[in-house]
C-alpha cells in the first residue's frame, strides 16, 4: 500500500507511471490483506453439542463443524522462526491453536487423538495462547457443572 501514494503524487505531477506504481501498491495491499487478514470464530455450542470453527478471509470462507463430545482440549503448536540471512540464528517463537480431538477409535483420552489446527497461519503476538486457555477454561467449566 506505501507504493500507492508516491503513485498517486506521480500521476498528479503529470506523469503517467503513477497509475502503475499505484496500482501496483494498492494490488499488493490487498494480496496482503487475502493472505494474512483472517477472521476466526470459534463457537462452542452446549446446546446443539457442536464445536464451530468459522474462518473468513477477503477471498475465502471455511466453516467446520465437529460433535462437541470429541473435543478433548485445544494446544498450542508452535515452532522457532530462523533469520532469512543465517537459518542456523533461531529468532523467536511462534505459535498457532489447534483443537485436540478423539479419533474415534475408543482408546481413552490421550490415546486416540488427531489435532485440528485451527488457522494455518503462526503468530508471534500470543492470540494462540489467549484462544487456548479461553478453549480450555470452558472445557473445565463445562465438566465441573
Amino acid at each position: 500500500m506505501a507504493w500507492a501514494v508516491p503513485g498517486v503524487l506521480l500521476l498528479t505531477m503529470g506523469d503517467w507511471i503513477g497509475v502503475v506504481i499505484a496500482l501496483l501498491g494498492v494490488g499488493m495491499g490487498v494480496a496482503a490483506m487475502g493472505i494474512f487478514g483472517e477472521r476466526l470464530q470459534i463457537i462452542l455450542d452446549e446446546q446443539a453439542g457442536t464445536a464451530t470453527i468459522r474462518n473468513r478471509t477477503i477471498f475465502r470462507h471455511k466453516e467446520e463443524l465437529f460433535p462437541l463430545k470429541d473435543l478433548q482440549k485445544a494446544d498450542r503448536e508452535t515452532t522457532l522462526t530462523s533469520s532469512a540471512s543465517d537459518p542456523t540464528e533461531l529468532r523467536y517463537v511462534v505459535g498457532r491453536p489447534a483443537l485436540i480431538l478423539d479419533d474415534g477409535s475408543g482408546q481413552g483420552a490421550g490415546q486416540g487423538t488427531v489435532r485440528h489446527l485451527i488457522t494455518g497461519n503462526y503468530s508471534n503476538s500470543g492470540s494462540a495462547e489467549i484462544l487456548v486457555k479461553a478453549i480450555n477454561n470452558w472445557l473445565e467449566l463445562r465438566e465441573k457443572r
